[in-house]
């Protein structure tokens, strides 16, 4: 019984080794795998070391094989690996083969390399990468966390996901026209990188392709897009240079980049989604063309200009357009749409200048723009949403055009120094009892249409301006 027990140790054991074995046979320090009549280099028993070099075919047992491919992990975490030298044979790398060689400081790709699978040379010690036209597919993470990475060169057509992330040390960057998709975290905090050329061959990019690259100065982008989060968080990037084709730039594409100081609209630009520019705080000059159409919410929130012209091309904005832009100071609408908190914070704004007559102002548009004096709301405006002007502490009378119907709840609340509302309507706007809450009723004095002054003064959300002695409600004089 115990010499059987015995044996079946022992076969378990030889079956546990030959499930470990990955090789087929090792020739001259080299491990191998038999596909066919080819044979890939694989992981042996030993790690390898030095200079390896790989012939171009191999014999085994009376028979000659191609050496076609290095497989996965072949030599990953090999760290005394020094250098490769491999056959025009070789046509493909696979996942994690020379992962964390961090002594692997040259390699080269030769133009007979079809495919290198995800993370090959990830967090290796390479100094220098150019990778050839010839390459027709590429994984993800190829080249991510190469600490010691200075140079690349990109010919082939796709750049993978995170391929050259963390590589701290990328200064050199040329990207071919050849190139013609990026994919997302591309170079990923390549905290070394100062400027960058992005060809107009590329025709689709994704998001945070350069993320986290703080000391990036220099974008020239020839392409016709700027993905999502694309330059977030590049603080010392100043100078943007934009094809004229370009046609959109997406949801913070910009976003906290404290350098930019100017922002000129691309001849054929026409959407600048949400967030793009957000806390940019030294953007001081913006100049938004014609061939907008839509511009996202809080795209400019938190900029430093002084004065804005949003164009009649617009067809839609996004909530909070220019909200807390705390220099602004004169806002020129030439478009009819006024979003939701578009204005709100704007503390210095003084000037609104109606070029065409938006049908309502929405809510919170101008709430908290503490510098306003005076408003003289144009003839065709009809609504005034809730908190419209809420806060508006300086403004010191209101003029309201005879075809508004409709003043909400809080609309002029807390204008504290709010003494005259001239409202031209004849029939009496509906008006919520707390439109004009806050605003000291002893000094107030409000004109109407003759015809209309008791309606007025029996009116919910008017009635209350009228105090129970003395009179508030007077006849417009023409």
């Amino acid at each position: 019984m115990k010499k059987y027990l015995v044996f079946l140790l022992l076969m378990c054991a030889v079956c546990i080794q030959a499930a470990k074995k990955t090789y087929d046979f090792r020739s001259e320090g080299i491990y191998y795998r038999i596909d066919g009549k080819n044979v890939c280099v694989v992981k042996g028993d030993d790690l390898y070391t030095g200079e390896v070099v790989i012939p171009a075919t191999v014999e085994y047992e009376d028979s000659k094989f191609t050496v076609a491919a290095i497989d996965a992990k072949a030599f990953a975490g090999c760290k005394q690996l020094t250098s490769v030298i491999y056959p025009e044979t070789v046509t493909s790398i696979g996942e994690n083969a020379f992962q964390a060689c961090i002594n692997l400081r040259l390699f080269s790709f030769r133009r007979t390399l079809t495919f290198i699978a995800n993370a090959a040379f990830a967090d290796s010690g390479l100094e220098e990468v150019l990778l050839p036209s010839t390459v027709l597919n590429i994984g993800d993470n190829v080249f991510k966390n190469c600490k010691n990475l200075r140079s690349v060169m990109v010919e082939n057509k796709t750049i993978g996901e995170n391929q050259f992330a963390n590589c701290i040390s990328l200064s050199d960057l040329t990207l071919s026209d050849t190139v013609t998709y990026i994919k997302r975290k591309a170079f990923f905090r390549c905290t070394s990188l100062t400027s960058v050329v992005i060809p107009q061959s590329v025709n689709k990019i994704e998001e945070e392709v350069f993320s986290g690259c703080e000391r990036l100065e220099s974008a020239d982008i020839f392409n016709i897009t700027v993905a999502m989060k694309q330059f977030v968080g590049c603080k010392q990037l100043s100078r943007i240079t934009f094809s004229e084709n370009i046609t959109a730039i997406y949801e913070k594409a910009f976003a906290g980049c404290t350098k930019i100081q100017s922002f000129e609209t691309p001849a054929k630009l026409q959407i600048i989604g949400d967030y793009v520019f957000q806390n940019c705080n030294r953007l001081a000059t913006v100049q938004l063309g014609n061939s907008l159409t839509y511009i996202g919410k809080k795209a400019f929130a938190g900029c430093a200009m002084e004065q804005v012209t949003i164009p009649s091309s617009i067809k839609k904005l996004g909530e909070g357009t220019f909200q807390s832009c705390k220099n602004l100071r004169t806002v020129i609408l030439e478009n009819a749409c006024i979003s939701d908190n578009e204005f709100q914070g704007c503390v210095k704004l003084r000037n609104i200048v109606f070029r065409v007559t938006p049908y309502r102002i929405s809510k919170d548009a101008f709430n908290g723009c503490i510098s306003l004096l005076g408003l003289a709301l144009p003839e065709g405006l009809c609504v005034i949403e809730s908190n419209a002007f809420r806060g508006c502490k300086a403004v010191k009378s209101v003029r309201l055009p005879s075809t508004v119907v409709q003043i909400s709840q809080g609309a002029f609340a807390r204008c504290t120094a709010l003494d005259y509302i001239r409202c031209a309507a004849v029939q009496v706007p509906a008006t919520a009892n707390g439109a004009f809450s806050g605003i000291a009723k002893k000094t107030l004095k409000i004109e109407v249409p003759e015809e209309s002054l008791e309606a007025y003064r029996k009116t919910a959300g008017w009635k209350s301006l009228q105090p129970k002695n003395g009179q508030v409600f007077y006849p417009i004089l023409l």
